[in-house]
């Protein structure tokens, strides 16, 4: 393989899977390393150990976060029971509708401005 010698280090398999149990990204991988987005990407494409490692941890942290957000949506956190409906159930708070004409024709609206009693405009 041509180019420079890769700063992978086995030791980071670990160090990896601890930072990501605290819910570190990529991105932060990249800065906790010295090292590029890209490269993090690369190692995860060249190190098995080192993409297991990072599955395990944002899994186990992620499950951290579905666990708390189940007992708030319990608890009576209306936020939190909105998110998980939109989330699990594809819930909308929102319906969408379209109205139409007779038989799918487009809508008429015809606007009428009435005047005074003797037919004139009354703003004139």
């Amino acid at each position: 393989m041509a180019g420079r010698p890769s700063k992978f280090k086995p030791e980071y398999v670990e160090q990896a899977r601890n930072y990501c149990l605290l819910g570190a990204t990529d991105d932060d991988l990249a800065k906790f390393f010295g090292v590029s987005r890209a490269t993090i990407s690369t190692w995860k494409t060249e190190y098995p150990e080192f993409t297991a490692a990072l599955a395990h941890g944002k899994d186990a942290a992620d499950a951290r976060v579905i666990g708390s957000l189940y007992d708030n949506a319990l608890g009576g956190n209306v936020t939190a029971q909105i998110f998980w409906l939109k989330n699990r159930r594809s819930w909308k708070d929102r319906i969408d509708a379209e109205v139409s004409g007779k038989d799918g024709a487009p809508f008429i609206v015809e606007i009428v401005k009435f005047g005074g009693s003797d037919g004139k405009d009354p703003s004139a």
